[in-house]
């Protein structure tokens, strides 16, 4: 009797067990590139930055900061963007940098000479394609309040 119990008690423990392990997990190549703050400075003016974690060099955060720019240029009903200033910032203890950009918001093109002007539309096409990125949102929509 014992030897005709013994299997399905085995049997009934393997399928206990195997209920606590997880099916799902992360891609192990994702990482997720850091996090925004967002500040609007005036109706068509905005401060973006980007605090970039430790996998993420100062280029690629440059860029994934102009892509929250280039989002928030368009939802806020604008075409164009300027960098109308741009600084980098590393703590001494980190080697994370923090990029931090401030953008004035245009609808049509502006009569200006400057040469951080972007379309907005372009611009996060571009990145997006650059980095592969399917859907930027899954990035910049993180943001630290």
């Amino acid at each position: 009797m014992i030897k005709t119990k013994l299997p399905l008690i085995c049997l009934l423990s393997v399928l206990i067990s195997s209920g606590c392990i997880t099916g799902h997990k992360r891609h192990k190549d994702y990482v997720f590139p850091g996090k925004y703050k967002n500040k609007i400075i005036a109706e068509n003016r905005f401060e973006v930055s980007f605090i970039a974690n430790k996998s993420i060099d100062e280029q690629k955060a440059k860029f994934f900061a102009l892509l929250k720019c280039a989002t928030i240029t368009l939802e806020n009903g604008y075409k164009y963007l300027l960098v109308s200033e741009q600084t980098t910032e590393r703590k001494f203890f980190s080697s994370r940098p923090t990029v931090i950009l401030k953008i004035v918001c245009f609808i049509d093109m502006p009569q200006i000479t400057e040469e951080d002007i972007y379309n907005a539309e372009q611009l996060k096409a571009y990145i997006e394609a650059r980095y592969n990125i399917k859907d930027s949102r899954d990035i910049s929509h993180r943001t630290v309040k």
